[in-house]
């Protein structure tokens, strides 16, 4: 995959791998399939620890009026629903030798600007240009992002029509109960839809990333390596940038 940022705080670098290893336990790696991966994005000089940071937007990206799409100004996933994201952010397209849905790209309007916080900004707040870029139209920024203009418009048409009719009928969102908790509005609305119509109309390229990989550790009450753990053991996640 393209460039993978990381949350995890940059002093990870495996030293807690090493250490346990030292002692003789045993580092299972998972298999990729599953692993924590979403979007997110950094901001010109917010840093931790002396590094970008790097956040996950998982908020900005399922409340109500944002959708993701690809270069073809298309949606491909829940965008409430991050396990349908990690899914469909894996595409392959064999003939074309590309991910299908990177690079992928957030759009909102300015009710979204309006009511959600972004990152570190308040709502209403303005957004750096040197991430975010705005236009008045949807066919304008489209030509900003170098996103199919007509797929874009089109895109948003049938999700307003979605909205209207508060069903998505190409993936679901905002039907899914494991979500609800989530994007909870104050005024009693589903957040997790709301037509894209009030410009300007704000985009930016986002990046994947995640929390680094997870390992388990097993070992027995005095850290000693368990091939299995028929008694009492430790297992626990942990992670590296």
């Amino acid at each position: 995959m393209p460039s993978f940022g990381s949350s995890c705080p940059p002093f990870l670098t495996g030293d807690h791998l090493v250490m346990a290893g030292e002692i003789g336990a045993r580092a299972v790696t998972l298999p990729p399939i599953g692993l924590h991966t979403d979007f997110g994005t950094t901001f010109p000089g917010e840093e931790f620890e002396g590094r970008p940071l790097w956040r996950w937007l998982l908020a900005e990206i399922g409340q109500a009026h944002a959708i993701l799409v690809n270069d073809q100004g298309r949606r491909f996933c829940d965008e409430t629903f991050f396990y349908n994201q990690q899914a469909r952010l894996r595409e392959f397209d064999t003939e074309r030798r590309r991910y299908t849905n990177l690079p992928a790209y957030l759009i909102f309007d300015q009710n979204h600007r309006d009511k959600t916080k972004f990152g570190p900004f308040p709502p209403g707040a303005d957004l750096p240009d040197s991430v975010v870029h705005r236009a008045d139209t949807l066919a304008d920024l489209a030509g900003k992002l170098g996103v199919d203009a007509a797929g874009l418009v089109a895109t948003v048409q049938r999700f307003n029509g979605f909205v209207d009719a508060a069903a998505d009928e190409d993936f679901g969102r905002s039907s899914k109960r494991f979500v609800s908790f989530t994007f909870i509005s104050p005024e009693g609305e589903n957040c997790m839809l709301g037509r894209l119509e009030h410009g300007p109309f704000y985009g930016l390229e986002v990046e994947i990333g995640g929390s680094g990989r997870e390992r388990h550790r097993v070992k027995d009450r005095r850290a000693r390596p368990r091939a299995t753990c028929p008694g009492p053991c430790h297992t626990g996640s942990v992670r590296r940038g």
